[in-house]
């Protein structure tokens, strides 16, 4: 084999941590006494195709958002009332910077009737959960 590159499907393994070992020998191109091989063991790397969970509970004019990711730490999230425009929001300490975040959205203005919050969070290795919940505005 003379590429110098292999792509490695990961979808085909579970998440979680691995290492890759590389064997390089020039065995073909010599005799067995003159042949060199080398081998070269990878630093540790997280595989992560897990999508955030997402868990949305109605509160009064709003709703806490609870989003957490196994693996890797959560990168963004958004809303959506009713199927309408994505609305970027930030964890309560406005900062993500962990596996776990909480996040309370505050729909002030909700008109009476049945509404759809949904929520989508992404994780920073591009996977992305979402939730919903059922509002009622009064």
């Amino acid at each position: 084999m003379t590429e110098k590159s292999f792509a490695w499907d990961t979808t085909a393994v579970p998440a979680g941590t691995y290492r890759v070992r590389i064997t390089a020998t020039d065995r073909p191109s010599n005799g067995e006494a003159d042949a060199l091989t080398r081998d070269r063991v990878s630093e540790p790397f997280l595989v992560d195709h897990q999508a955030p969970t997402v868990t949305v509970a109605p509160v009064a004019k709003g709703a806490t958002v609870t989003l957490k990711d196994d693996l890797t730490r959560l990168v963004k999230a958004a809303y959506a009332l009713d199927g309408g425009e994505w609305v970027p929001v930030f964890p309560d300490d406005r900062l993500f910077d962990q596996k776990t975040e909480t996040i309370t959205i505050a729909l002030p203005d909700l008109k009476p009737g049945t509404h759809i919050l949904t929520i989508r969070a992404t994780d920073a290795a591009g996977n992305v959960g979402a939730g919903d919940a059922v509002l009622t505005g009064r």
